[in-house]
């Protein structure tokens, strides 16, 4: 036995180990600012590292996940290779993606470290509260009935804040519905009341993807409640949407989105919010099919669509982005890129049926098609904000005692 340990002081393992658990209680929290939750998971990787450089070795199933993500980012990476990327943009490929990667090195963190769901928890916890302060000046200005203030994040616009919250919901009503707490009602809740932030961001699409998120873990739970308990879970969800609805914002958007959807109906593309998105959606298709095997590359993607669409409209396209991460990978890197965006589903079912505990794998679940709804209509890859958090929510997913067989 060390000196150290004799003395009663805390050993460099202890000390790592101390610190994994506060940063796991600290990252989701950190999530709700753009570089907060990607800085928690590279730090929580790099201690899983030192972990493993010191002898913890991940579960089989854990290592077998971590060859399919090492597999998808090098594969994306040999995509731009061959497609001649420059250097710049093998850099933003490479950094981009990382989070991948991350994944099983951040939960052999937390296993080492012995986080435990309690850790977990109280991190949401945090998180909700965080997210309940930044809604603050939002309802004060709704309430004062002056000019309304979108709730966002820190240096983190409302949209992608709004699919991380969306995506907290989701985990929070799981484990509301599953049952996994000692109170139930305290998730479900907390679950209302992140709902209630993302309705606040007034982001349409997150929006969107929190209530397919919710159809999901409805359907997924049908069979386990029962037909009392899930009609009483419909009714309460109904309510808390009427509730939400009713909201000056709320009716305000929808109002924009109808009046979009009936010029979009007349022919007329020029608005903003749906109809230079389908112009987008048309240059796109037409770039993918010239080159549908490797696609253009990512750098200047955004010109080439351009370049289409003026032979289709003589609109004037100021968007710098493809605003669908569908089309942002098949134009990019042609048919390999929906190879990469199915492997990637595919990886997430993967891990969701093996996660701990039991809400986590439903809520994983429900996660996809919100996240597929999100990306047809913006970027969910290469947004740190959005990817970090993803992959802590997987690496805090995975069993972190005991053996997977």
């Amino acid at each position: 036995m060390s000196a150290a340990v004799e003395a009663g002081l805390p050993t460099r393992r202890g000390v790592l180990e101390g610190a994994v658990r506060w940063l796991a209680i600290a990252a989701l929290p950190l999530c709700v600012s753009s570089p907060g939750g990607t800085v928690a998971l590279a730090l929580l990787g790099l201690a899983g590292l030192v972990f493993l450089r010191r002898g913890v070795r991940p579960a089989p199933e854990v290592r077998r996940l971590f060859r399919w993500a090492a597999g998808l980012y090098l594969f994306l990476l040999a995509v731009d290779i061959v497609n001649g990327a420059p250097v710049r943009s093998l850099l933003s490929t490479g950094v981009n993606y990382l989070p991948l990667i991350a994944i099983v090195p951040a939960h052999v963190a937390l296993r080492a470290a012995r986080v435990g769901e309690g850790e977990i928890m109280l991190g949401f916890r945090l998180a909700v509260l965080a997210a309940l302060a930044l809604a603050v000046p939002s309802v004060a200005s709704l309430v004062e009935g002056g000019r309304f203030m979108p709730v966002t994040g820190l240096n983190l616009n409302q949209i992608p804040f709004g699919l991380v919250m969306a995506l907290m919901s989701v985990v929070l009503l799981s484990r509301a519905l599953e049952g996994s707490g000692s109170r139930p009602w305290a998730d479900a809740l907390a679950a209302g009341l992140v709902a209630a932030v993302v309705v606040l961001t007034q982001s349409k699409l997150a929006w969107g993807s929190l209530g397919v998120g919710w159809l999901a873990l409805g359907i997924l739970y049908a069979r386990r409640l029962g037909p009392w308990r899930l009609g009483a879970a419909l009714v309460g969800a109904a309510s808390v949407a009427a509730l939400l609805l009713a909201l000056p914002p709320v009716r305000g958007e929808l109002a924009q989105l109808g009046d979009a959807l009936r010029r979009v109906a007349a022919g007329d593309l020029s608005d903003g919010t749906l109809g230079r998105r389908i112009l987008i959606y048309k240059g796109s298709w037409v770039a993918f099919m010239e080159r549908p095997v490797l696609g253009w590359g990512l750098p200047g993607q955004m010109d080439v669509v351009k370049g289409f669409i003026a032979q289709m409209s003589d609109i004037r396209m100021p968007a710098t982005h493809l605003h669908s991460d569908w089309f942002r990978h098949l134009v990019g890197y042609g048919l390999f890129g929906a190879v990469f965006l199915a492997g990637f589903f595919l990886f997430v079912v993967r891990l969701a049926r093996v996660a701990e505990p039991v809400h986590m794998r439903r809520a994983l679940i429900a996660a996809l098609p919100a996240i597929a709804l999100y990306m047809s209509f913006d970027v969910f890859f290469n947004m740190d904000a959005l990817t970090g958090f993803f992959a802590l929510l997987l690496a805090m997913a995975l069993p972190r005692d005991g053996d997977m067989a």
